[in-house]
Parts: structure tokens; C-alpha cells; sequence
């Protein structure tokens, strides 16, 4: 079986390039990050066969290509998704109540903005969507390694089925968010800070310049 660290590494490099290369990425990125989050779906539901394995990258496929057709609607629904993320974080750091108006303010706020600058300038918008995701998940990771180290490296080893259940059933979200949530903003912020730097020089550079007139 592959090593619980094997998965976590990989799904950490995944985090990073959504953050700092995301944008140039976006569609090969689509496509593993679906074919994972399938797999878990039909593994739970089939088993831990051939049958799940296919049926995820068929999912994973038609996603990448659905991406490609309608790209500034994935391109806005990216950016959306990730003012959530990054809302409920918000939220959770400020000590706020689920239900009270400044929860909903703090957790739909930025979606809206996230969603109205991706919608002005498409450009701009995935690059910044993308970065929020990728340094969320960054901070999510570094801090689930840490607080789970001993686990990791004792029975955990070797199952990796098990840690993918358990970061994905809302046990990594929940407990970094609500009992870390002011580090784990910190760590957050700086990481798509970063990664939002990197992906605008980099774009930056790619586009023609044109010669001035003399």
C-alpha cells in the first residue's frame, strides 16, 4: 500500500501549484483534482477496484473538458468557491456564530467580491481564486502534519486510504479551522499572498510587449 506521507506529499504539491501556478495549470489541475475527489466518492460507494479507478478519471475527463468549453463560467465559479473557503476561515477566525449576521456577512462577502472581480477582469480573478485555494490548503496540510505527526508515522503508515477519508470527511477543515483558525489564516494569507505575486510576474512576463514608436 502507498505510505499515508505519499498522499499527503502529492496532495500538497497539488496545493501548491493551484497557489503559485495556478492559473497556467488550471485545466491539468481540474482534471487530477476531480479524478481524487471522484475516486473517494465511487470507492465509498464500490470499492477499492478497477471499476472506481475508471469511473473517476471518466469523471475527471469530462470536468477538464467542461472547464475547457465554458471557461470564463469555471473561471467565475472558481473564484466564488474560493471566497467561501476563504469566508467560512474568516469567519471561524474572528469567533464568529454560525446563523448571526456577521457570519453570513463575513462567509458571503468575499464570495461576492471574489465572484464580481472574476466576472470585470477573468484574468485576475483565477489567479487570485486560485491562490486563495491553494494557499488554504497549503495551511491545512502543514498544520494537519504537525498536530497529527505521531499518528502519521505509527498505525496510520501505509493506509492512505484511511488519511484520504479522514481529510475529506471534514475532520482536517473542521479542526484547523475552528481550533487553529487564527494560525491557520495567518499561514493562509501569507501562502496566497505568495502565490498570488508569483502567478501575476509570471503572467505578467508572458505578455507581448509592443515596440514604442519612434
Amino acid at each position: 500500500m502507498i505510505s499515508s506521507f505519499v498522499y499527503i506529499g502529492f496532495a500538497a504539491l497539488l496545493a501548491f501549484l493551484m497557489g503559485f501556478f495556478g492559473k497556467n495549470l488550471k485545466y491539468p489541475l481540474t482534471l487530477l483534482i476531480a479524478l481524487l475527489v471522484s475516486f473517494l466518492v465511487y470507492e465509498n460507494n464500490f470499492g477499492n477496484n478497477i471499476r472506481s479507478i475508471i469511473l473517476a478519471a471518466i469523471t475527471g475527463i469530462v470536468l477538464m473538458v467542461l472547464s475547457i468549453i465554458f471557461k470564463r463560467i469555471s473561471n467565475i465559479v472558481i473564484s466564488v468557491l474560493a471566497g467561501l473557503a476563504f469566508g467560512y476561515m474568516l469567519a471561524d477566525t474572528l469567533g464568529l456564530s454560525f446563523g448571526e449576521f456577521f457570519f453570513w456577512l463575513a462567509f458571503i462577502g468575499p464570495a461576492i467580491v471574489m465572484g464580481v472581480i472574476s466576472y470585470v477582469t477573468d484574468e485576475i480573478g483565477i489567479q487570485i481564486g486560485t491562490a486563495v485555494c491553494g494557499g488554504m490548503l497549503l495551511a491545512e496540510f502543514a498544520i494537519y502534519v504537525v498536530y497529527n505527526i505521531n499518528r502519521l508515522l505509527g498505525g496510520m503508515r501505509g493506509n492512505w486510504l484511511s488519511i484520504v477519508k479522514d481529510i475529506n470527511s471534514g475532520a482536517l477543515f473542521s479542526h484547523l479551522t475552528r481550533t487553529n483558525a487564527k494560525l491557520t489564516f495567518i499561514i493562509a494569507g501569507i501562502a496566497a499572498a505568495l502565490g498570488l505575486l508569483i502567478q501575476l510576474a509570471i503572467n505578467y512576463k508572458k505578455k507581448p510587449r509592443t515596440k514604442a514608436k519612434e
